[in-house]
Parts: structure tokens; C-alpha cells; sequence
């Protein structure tokens, strides 16, 4: 077990852009230590895209504020999918043998599965009520948004 026991440990996946607001960690550390059912829970931060919405143009704002709607109306309360910054117990990570590959894409569409397959159950999302800000998701204008979403297909 080494000096850490992995089932009062948490990690977190986010993004370098990310910006955690004060007292998030302190908050997923309560709720994760008073949480009987702690490594069937993932917990999900609603995430806000975009530092500057307001000086972007109008079509990745549009999906900014979808993304955030989206993410906070239906994949949280459904249990449907965590996205880009959620934090999960070690104890779990463990069992379903961590991380997907770094260069995979939509490794947090993967990570679901594996942590339901690793538990053998639907493994519930908790909110974390701290929002978290993250930089724009491919580009800061319409023709960098347009040539990734190109290069894709």
C-alpha cells in the first residue's frame, strides 16, 4: 500500500488553461472523505469555456454557452459523462487501470466506461458546485474554430 492508502486519495484530470476558483480542492476533499460511496462517484466541476466569452466571436460564444448549458442540464444530472476536469478516488483510477492513453481525444467518454466496467455498475456524477473556468477549446476565432473542426473529418 506504500505510505498513501489510495482509497483517501483523489485525482483530478483538467486541462493546463484550467482555473480552479479558491477553495475548490477543499471542498472536493470534504465531500469525497464524508461519502460512503466514495469510488463510485465521479465528481464533475461545471465547466465555463472561454477566458473573454464576451470578446469572442459570436459563433464560439454560442457554443460556449451551449457547452455549459449542455454539461450542467443534462450529462451531470443524468450521469451521462464527465468532461475535461472531474476528479475521481485513486482507489478507482486503480481498479480500471487509470488514464486512457494522453493523445486519445475523448478520453473522458473512455474513462466512463472503464470506471462502470471496473464497479460493475453505473458510477454516478456528483456536481462539485465550483465552477471552472478553461480556455477556448480549438481557437479564439471563427477560422481557427472552422480549420479544426475541418481537419477532424
Amino acid at each position: 500500500m506504500g505510505i498513501h492508502d489510495l482509497r483517501y486519495c483523489t485525482a483530478t484530470s483538467g486541462d493546463s488553461d484550467n482555473i480552479f476558483p479558491p477553495k475548490y480542492f477543499e471542498y472536493l476533499g470534504y465531500d469525497f472523505l464524508r461519502r460512503e460511496n466514495r469510488h463510485e462517484v465521479v465528481c464533475q466541476a461545471p465547466l465555463f469555456c472561454n477566458y473573454n466569452l464576451d470578446e469572442r466571436p459570436f459563433f464560439l460564444r454560442v457554443t460556449g454557452i451551449l457547452r455549459a448549458f449542455f454539461m450542467m442540464g443534462i450529462l451531470i444530472p443524468q450521469d451521462i459523462n464527465t468532461m475535461s476536469v472531474f476528479s475521481s478516488s485513486l482507489h478507482l483510477l486503480q481498479n480500471c487501470d487509470f488514464f486512457v492513453h494522453p493523445a486519445y481525444q475523448m478520453e473522458d467518454i473512455i474513462c466512463t466506461l472503464r470506471r462502470m466496467m471496473a464497479v460493475h455498475k453505473r458510477v454516478r456524477i456528483k456536481l462539485i458546485p465550483y465552477p471552472v473556468i478553461s480556455g477556448p477549446t480549438c481557437g479564439v476565432t471563427n477560422k481557427q474554430k472552422l480549420n479544426r473542426v475541418g481537419s477532424t473529418s
